[in-house]
């Protein structure tokens, strides 16, 4: 019996450690592989994870078509904070490997509040509770957020909802610590329902008579016809 060798699993490793520091720049990150040359289907992939928040993908890059091993660091958009983690995965078309270095600082980004709903110009019957949505773009807690309708807050965090406006254009307001974006919407007359189908009218008539014998009063339906009546 014939055994072939299987060779050992490649391991992954940064060529020079980062940091511990990071500037706000973009940053190219050598990765060494050691073991097998990348075959079909090989391919490195990074991932930024913050203190406190999801995990950030930073690229892929393609090694069996050739690019080089090196991932690319867009520095100036990621979400910063004292202990953020790269770690760097090299999957050879069958095994995995993966390398990772923590403890790393870069300097936090001030958020910035974004609102998604409703959107600018909305026209909003009355009577119908207003969906306020929004997220933070950068570093910082969604929690913070305050939701200001006009004058009046109306809730805190990521949404909230607003009821009982009057007609009329309202401005809310999405603030972060000392940064806000405002817009404005519109309160309409609700409108009357109305199916569009026209009122029924029966083809008959009732007529009131008193029976002969037990004296007592019916109500009758008698068909209306379009033919004209002719004394006889």
């Amino acid at each position: 019996m014939l055994r072939r060798t299987v060779p050992k699993p490649a391991a992954v490793r940064l060529v020079e450690p980062l940091g511990p520091r990071l500037p706000r720049r973009h940053v190219r990150v050598p990765v060494q592989i050691d073991g097998p040359e990348p075959g079909f289907g090989a391919y490195l992939v990074g991932t930024w994870s913050p203190p406190g928040r999801p995990p950030v993908p930073v690229g892929m890059v393609n090694l069996s078509a050739g690019e080089p091993a090196i991932l690319d660091l867009d520095l100036t958009r990621l979400p910063g904070g004292e202990g953020c983690r790269l770690e760097v995965s090299y999957f050879d078309g069958v095994r995995e490997a993966t390398t990772t270095q923590g403890g790393l600082f870069l300097p936090p980004q001030a958020g910035v509040p974004v609102i998604t709903s409703p959107p600018a110009g909305a026209r909003i019957p009355k009577g119908v509770r207003v969906s306020l949505a929004g997220h933070l773009d950068g570093d910082g807690e969604a929690s913070e957020l305050v939701w200001i309708v006009d004058d009046d807050v109306m809730g805190m965090g990521p949404a909230a909802t607003a009821a009982d406006l009057g007609i009329g254009v309202h401005t809310v307001t999405l603030q972060h610590r000392t940064t806000s974006v405002a817009l404005d919407f519109t309160v309409v007359a609700a409108p009357v329902p109305h199916n569009g189908l026209p009122v029924w009218q029966p083809p008959w008539r009732s007529i009131i008579f008193r029976s002969m014998t037990t004296h007592q009063v019916y109500t009758a339906p008698v068909e209306l016809s379009e033919q004209p009546v002719h004394a006889g």
